[in-house]
């Protein structure tokens, strides 16, 4: 659990990851489970099985508010959620303008923050397979954003590519699997300049 302050982020960077055997229930990734007022930089997984039941990323299991994961990837590897919102990248992109007391001087008191952002910036994942039942992506299973005043969308993916193998579990009959994103909940989230190998994707999944 990477956890910093809004003016003092936790920094996971270059940090590689080889031959790593991880299992676990939710929150699950190669780096971290779950991120807030953090940065993951220049990190890699390779060579892996990072396994769990939901919300499963090679690198992190949800990224939230005010986090980055920037330059990193994941190759020739296994990622695989039993149930949901698994990705190559990361399980969850997440990101809110939700209300939040800051109890830090200067800015101590209730305030409505819009940049509560969070962002996947030039980071790749190769030959590597994800699986899962629901919200399941090359990069992130499921990119939930908030629109703020209709104009800014703060769950982003930015330079990013997939070179990997999307599956979809065995009596699944979701629809929610891509080749970048499983799921851009509510249409919130936003992708740019990303691409993905349809080569690589099985032929079982549907709107990739």
């Amino acid at each position: 659990f990477l956890k910093g302050l809004w003016y003092n982020k936790a920094v996971v960077r270059n940090l590689g990851l080889n031959y790593i055997e991880l299992q676990g229930h939710q929150y699950v990734g190669g780096v971290s489970g779950y991120g807030i007022h953090a940065n993951i930089e220049n990190c890699y997984v390779n060579t892996s099985n990072i396994k769990g039941y939901r919300i499963v990323g090679g690198i992190i299991g949800i990224i939230s508010n005010d986090m980055e994961l920037n330059s990193s990837y994941v190759k020739n590897s296994n990622i695989e959620g039993q149930d949901e919102i698994v990705g190559g990248l990361c399980g969850e992109n997440h990101s809110s303008n939700e209300d939040t007391t800051i109890t830090e001087s200067p800015l101590t008191g209730n305030h409505r923050y819009a940049y509560f952002y969070s962002k996947i910036n030039k980071s790749y994942v190769n030959h590597t397979i994800v699986s899962g039942s629901l919200d399941v992506g090359g990069i992130c299973g499921l990119n939930n954003g908030t629109n703020y005043n209709n104009s800014i969308s703060y769950s982003q993916i930015n330079n990013c590519y997939s070179n990997s193998f999307v599956n979809r579990n065995v009596n699944s009959n979701s629809v929610s699997f891509g080749g970048i994103i499983g799921d851009n909940y509510n249409n919130n989230g936003v992708v740019n300049n990303s691409y993905y190998n349809s080569s690589w994707n099985s032929n079982n999944i549907a709107n990739v």
